[in-house]
């Protein structure tokens, strides 16, 4: 099951930056998704989800952010205040150098190093 080697079909990606400057009143943009998180890995659905650390409490509780993370989706955090909420595994962010973050599941965290490029001057 873990290779996917059963699946045949169409494979989606949504990518969203800022979501949280997407969220207003109400479920958001990407409320009629809800109902097919769960089922993401049966249907081809990968959704990539970027939001700024700072205020993250406030969307923690978000239709879209809070289905996420019942299905167990992992989370790569890169610099974030220790004072924001919880990760997904129950420890708290840290500032880090910039490329620098962990990714975090249920069970644990590893530390990783992304790409990253000084911004031309």
């Amino acid at each position: 099951l873990r290779k996917r080697d059963w699946w045949s079909g169409p494979e989606m990606f949504v990518l969203v930056d800022d979501y949280d400057l997407l969220l207003g009143s109400g479920v958001g943009p990407f409320g009629p998704m809800i109902e097919l998180i769960p089922q993401a890995g049966d249907i081809g659905l990968h959704m990539v989800m970027a939001r700024a650390a700072v205020g993250s409490s406030r969307t923690a509780m978000e239709p879209v952010t809070r289905r996420l993370q019942e299905s167990n989706t992992p989370e790569l955090v890169l610099s974030m205040p220790p004072n924001e909420m919880p990760l997904l595994n129950g420890s708290r962010g840290r500032q880090l150098p910039p490329g620098r973050g962990v990714l975090v599941t249920r069970r644990d965290g590893i530390g990783v190093q992304v790409g990253w490029t000084e911004e031309p001057e």
